[in-house]
């Protein structure tokens, strides 16, 4: 799998990442980072502790990251539920949102472990 490939598994925008990281081994350097990020953790501990602040602050974070590596269809979602936990603005929505964003999670794990074994890049 390539790099395109990888970002296109994952609906991100290959050409925003070539863009800001210049080229495809700076691009799967900071996938390999991405991979070591704790944001989706902390988001999951918080939703079960029901800690929306909390929840919120990692959201925020998540998304930061996620639009940093151009995850874009992934950064959406959370960018989402991030304004649905502004200020307890709408909890229930954000609830009833949270196993899409663990999905996505998921699936974009799935498929960066694969593009690293591929690579033997996988640590």
């Amino acid at each position: 799998m390539t790099v395109k490939e990888c970002y296109d598994a994952i609906n991100g925008d290959y050409a925003e990442a070539i863009g800001r990281f210049r080229s495809d081994s700076n691009i799967v350097k900071f996938i390999r980072l991405f991979m070591n990020d704790t944001s989706i953790d902390e988001l999951k501990t918080a939703f079960y502790a029901q800690d929306y602040e909390k929840a919120f602050r990692a959201t925020h974070t998540l998304k930061g990251v996620l639009r940093n590596m151009a995850f874009n269809d992934f950064a959406q979602d959370v960018i989402d539920i991030t304004e649905m936990l502004r200020g307890g603005k709408d909890i229930e929505s954000a609830i009833a949102f949270f196993p899409t964003i663990v999905n996505k999670a998921h699936t974009t794990n799935e498929v960066l472990v694969r593009f690293l074994s591929e690579r033997d890049l996988l640590a």
